[in-house]
């Protein structure tokens, strides 16, 4: 079963994003911080995805990626939520290591199609 890392400041944005992913057959660990996840990321098993919220509070999705990437090459594909559709953002994300982008909120249908895009979703693409 898929791993994704979920980091996401709002309770109820990672409850969705969870929900989402179990129906998906996707193991969903949550994370409230970027520091926590990426705690996480150095300790445990690098996750198969992240869904990555870019404005955290404090530490944030920009320096996530660049403290993770301090590790070596990025092994999880990761995919930036956003609440805007804000070209520049989604190309520095992209730049940064970012697999894919998706807007909030978040809607099955939506999540889906971007893990069959990068490969974590098995029959995604209906």
């Amino acid at each position: 079963m898929p791993r994704c890392l979920v980091i996401e400041d709002s309770p109820s944005m990672r409850e969705v994003a969870r929900q989402i992913l179990i129906d998906l057959g996707v193991e969903a660990i949550e994370c409230e911080t970027a520091q926590e996840a990426l705690s996480l990321c150095l300790a445990e098993t690098v996750p198969d995805a992240v869904l990555l919220d870019w404005d955290l509070p404090e530490f944030g999705g920009p320096q996530f990626l660049r403290a993770l990437r301090k590790q070596g090459p990025l092994r999880s594909k990761v995919v930036l939520c956003a609440l805007e559709n804000n070209r520049e953002q989604f190309e520095l994300a992209r730049a940064a290591g970012v697999a894919a982008e998706i807007l909030k909120p978040l809607d099955h249908d939506a999540v889906r199609q971007v893990f069959a895009e990068i490969g974590l979703a098995a029959g995604a693409a209906a």
